[in-house]
């Protein structure tokens, strides 16, 4: 194998890009049209799903793309410390900005910010964002602003209602971000935040089992058979693939041996945290999914003894948590790797299944 002194290409730490990495051509090349359209609408999109669904590196690969043009101007931000203050500042220190600030002659003196002119000194941050947009426009140029992990917080609710005031004004800002459902759904009830009402939503799907079958068979030269069986193991669950990738590489291409550490360092490293963050109900509703045999919706509403209207809230909500998935109609399944394992033992207290038992625990 091709394995000695290379260096390994699957990194299952989040937000890392990976060197093995598949794509998501369909959803990259449309957010990538509709923001570059002429006139474009929507202007914004907020890409979900479960811890480990691979959100913040396709956020990130959308964005280098963005950047590899003349025309757009990226700000990455941390939505932990004041954005707009933040904001303001990248954009005064990009060397795509500066000409638009100096041909609008913008004076951001007040923030300390270093300037040749005489006007009058600009001294709210939003207004002065606003100016900074402004002279892109006139500049032919487009804003593209990133956030990873949007949460309820007090800073991202300022931002959020800046943004909404930038859109109203048509300039040309354009807004990306990622975030868990739940996260995202306390923000868009707050007042004043409507437009994150109509904001599209992009629920990430499990990556192709083709896809890293072909991975598999390319990078760890494993047969057929072997990485058919590593693909089905991942449930195309991104954090799963880079994990599993990980452990076989650095055991040589052999993955049966590594299965046990595979199950456990999910349930440590993604599934204790979803668990810890799930309602009461939604665990009942995902145990009685992983006790109930087969996966007609029916059969598992009757089991979790809940009429029609309150098990398809539950159901709806899970889906879009990224903890249940739904491929044809009137059916669901557990989305996630041996989290079927996990919820059994965490609901009912059972030991771990033995390791020959792994694949019938997914």
């Amino acid at each position: 194998m091709k394995m000695k002194n290379e260096i390994n290409p699957y990194t299952p730490a989040f937000g890392t890009p990976p060197t093995a990495y598949i794509h998501r051509e369909q959803i990259e090349n449309q957010i990538m049209n509709e923001f570059c359209g002429p006139g474009s609408v929507p202007m914004s999109y907020m890409i979900i799903g479960a811890r480990g669904t691979g959100k913040t590196v396709l956020m990130h690969e959308i964005a280098n793309r963005f950047e590899t043009s003349a025309d757009w101007v990226v700000a990455r931000m941390n939505p932990n410390v004041d954005m707009l203050d933040s904001l303001l500042h990248k954009l005064a220190g990009h060397k795509k900005a500066a000409p638009a600030i100096k041909s609008a002659k913008i004076n951001l003196a007040f923030f300390g910010l270093t300037v040749d002119f005489s006007t009058p000194q600009i001294k709210d941050v939003e207004e002065a964002i606003a100016e900074i947009v402004k002279g892109l426009r006139d500049n032919e140029k487009r804003l593209l602003i990133i956030v990873d992990e949007a949460t309820n917080t007090a800073s991202m609710k300022k931002f959020a209602s800046a943004y909404q005031n930038l859109i109203g004004q048509k300039l040309p800002v354009y807004l990306l971000m990622t975030g868990l459902y739940e996260n995202i759904s306390r923000l868009k009830n707050e007042k004043n935040l409507t437009f994150l009402y109509r904001m599209p939503r992009i629920l990430l799907s499990p990556l192709s089992l083709n896809r890293i079958r072909e991975n598999y068979m390319n990078t760890l030269e494993v047969d057929v058979a072997a990485a058919e069986m590593m693909a089905d193991i991942t449930k195309g669950y991104s954090y799963g693939f880079q994990l599993l990738g990980k452990l076989t590489w650095d055991n040589r291409g052999e993955y049966t041996e590594i299965l046990e550490t595979y199950r456990s360092t999910l349930y440590e490293m993604v599934y204790e945290k979803i668990w810890e963050e799930m309602s009461d109900t939604d665990k009942y509703v995902m145990f009685c999914a992983a006790t109930t045999e087969g996966t007609r919706v029916t059969d598992i509403r009757k089991a979790a003894g809940q009429n029609t209207n309150l098990f398809s809230t539950y159901k709806d909500r899970l889906i879009k948590k990224g903890l249940l998935h739904s491929s044809r109609y009137g059916h669901v399944e557990i989305a996630l790797p041996f989290f079927k394992g996990f919820i059994l033992q965490r609901y009912e207290g059972r030991r771990l299944a033995r390791s020959e038992d792994l694949p019938d625990d997914l």
